[in-house]
């Protein structure tokens, strides 16, 4: 039985209500285990910041804290999107003790290591639809060939359209092990992690998106 992404029909956008200008693209969300406590993309905010970061992008206060619906009605305002480039990966068994605990550490580059089928989301074809997108910014650095070879397309589309695209810092825990010394630029941020990815994604962030 495949393992289907846990928010499978958002990722194409089904219902949509608004033409959207900014699209964000992850990795893979599974739908199991069952200690997936993420409510909605980014969800598991234990561990990941990236709704505390995002709304800043737009000098809107966090919604770490928030739930879905609030996550929803900020991209409704902001006319953002997000999608993730893995739609389900079909040769993953939950019966397989193996499978299992690869999918339970929510780790990219074991899922392309472990795995062979993927159903890939089709993030090109959602630009060619959507064609009021402004910016694209992947959640991701290169560095896993599975990843990278569908981002790479994304890339050379928007380079082609006058799409601004950047990659951005993982708003995860993660991020922690890049932070080494760094000191924030503006006097008035704490060092705390949560600061350490704004600052990073702030670098990135397009100049066509109105703050």
């Amino acid at each position: 039985m495949a393992c289907k992404h846990k928010f499978y029909d958002y990722l194409h956008f089904n219902g949509l209500d608004f033409e959207p200008e900014t699209l964000v693209i992850g990795t893979f969300n599974p739908e199991w285990p069952e200690g997936n406590q993420a409510e909605w993309f980014y969800g598991r905010t234990k561990r990941n910041y990236f709704w505390d970061v995002l709304p800043r992008m737009f000098n809107e206060p966090s919604l770490r804290q928030a739930g879905p619906k609030e996550w929803k009605n900020f991209c409704q305002q902001k006319k953002v999107v997000i999608t993730d480039l893995i739609a389900s990966i079909n040769d993953a068994e939950e019966k397989n003790p193996v499978h299992f605990e690869v999918i339970s550490k929510f780790k990219d580059l074991e899922f392309a290591k472990t795995f062979d089928e993927f159903k890939k989301t089709g993030v090109l074809d959602l630009l060619l639809n959507y064609t009021n997108i402004k910016a694209v910014y992947y959640t991701r650095q290169p560095g896993v060939e599975l990843f990278d070879a569908e981002i790479n397309k994304v890339m050379e589309h928007c380079k082609q359209n006058g799409i601004y695209f950047s990659h951005l810092l993982t708003p995860s825990a993660s991020a922690r092990y890049q932070m080494g010394g760094w000191k924030p630029k503006d006097p008035n941020l704490k060092r705390s992690l949560a600061n350490f990815i704004y600052e990073r994604w702030w670098e990135n962030w397009g100049q066509n998106i109105n703050h």
